[in-house]
């Protein structure tokens, strides 16, 4: 049983008109079954591809120029591998980023990552209330633990997306349905905290690290920012939560959607420029530098526990 996203269908890569390609400053990692067949393939491009490959750990990958882009990537944006040989010589990772899946005992579910300005731009804009839809109904049956976390998830996402009331009313029903609270540090410590971990790109430290505008809050958002915003914490609730099936942490599985959210939200209010293009771009940040590392990922669940066990009982 697979299920993806209604906004799964829309997404269509921008090729050479994308701001910040995901070949460039990402590790490119060569499955085996395209390394055999870079190892066969005849001619310049076979021969340019074997020059450009090394190997980490006993793990193949493309060697990144010193500006960190793949060695296939054109000064115009676009694949030479693609232009060459056609999409079907991408290896695995270059053919499925920027989508993820999480795989379960005959089900899996595939979204896009919000580390992709596409994929942002699509999800944070997307109108329709958010539900999986079927892309292959076959499949074993769900374990009767998956399946209580999956009805869950969907109870919780009806509670996010009820448009009748604000998101602020929807969030504290949230928090209560839960039983979290998530209490609010200054945004200077949390930037310290995320500015703590592993960091990829130095747009996020210079994000992190920049004077913040003092003045509060908007007491209600945009129209527009309300929707990124609903969307953006079903998008973090459908991606993480169902991993606790695996490693049991429910409860910050469960804050992490409004813990993500706050802390952007407010990020993107005192950075002077709260814009829906702005804020796909911190969006793009975030996910990249969080989502995108199990060991930052891991950092923050941590930090949700602490802040859980810290929080005085409702």
């Amino acid at each position: 049983m697979k299920f993806v996203p209604n906004y799964y269908k829309h997404f269509k890569c921008t090729a050479d008109k994308c701001r910040h390609s995901c070949c460039k400053g990402w590790e490119i990692d060569i499955d085996p079954r395209s390394l055999a067949r870079y190892e066969k393939l005849p001619g310049p491009v076979g021969e340019k591809l074997r020059r450009s490959i090394e190997y980490r750990d006993g793990a193949a990958g493309f060697r990144l120029d010193e500006s960190e882009r793949c060695p296939f990537l054109q000064s115009d944006g676009l694949c030479e591998l693609i232009i060459s040989c056609g999409e079907k010589a991408l290896c695995s990772i270059c053919t499925d980023h920027p989508r993820f899946r999480n795989i379960f005992y005959g089900y899996t579910e595939t979204g896009l990552g919000l580390c992709c300005e596409e994929c942002a731009r699509l999800i944070l804009t997307y109108p329709d209330k958010f539900r999986l839809e079927p892309a292959d109904a076959r499949g074993t049956r769900r374990a009767a633990s998956l399946e209580e976390l999956i009805e869950n998830r969907e109870l919780l996402i009806n509670v996010l997306t009820e448009r009748t009331k604000p998101m602020a009313e929807r969030l504290e029903e949230y928090c209560e349905c839960v039983g979290v609270r998530v209490p609010k540090a200054p945004l200077s410590e949390r930037c310290g905290f995320y500015a703590s971990l592993e960091i990829m790109d130095g747009a996020w430290a210079e994000l992190l690290g920049r004077e913040k505008a003092s003045s509060p809050l908007p007491e209600h958002d945009t129209p527009e920012l309300e929707l990124a915003f609903e969307q953006l914490c079903v998008y973090f609730l459908f991606r993480h939560y169902l991993q606790s099936y695996y490693d049991c942490r429910d409860a910050e599985r469960l804050m992490l959607p409004v813990y993500a959210l706050g802390f952007i939200r407010e990020l993107l209010y005192t950075t002077g420029e709260a814009s829906l293009e702005r804020l796909c771009d911190i969006v793009r940040l975030y996910s990249a530098e969080i989502e995108y590392s199990e060991e930052n990922l891991t950092a923050l669940l941590d930090r949700l526990c602490a802040v859980r066990e810290a929080a005085p009982e409702r």
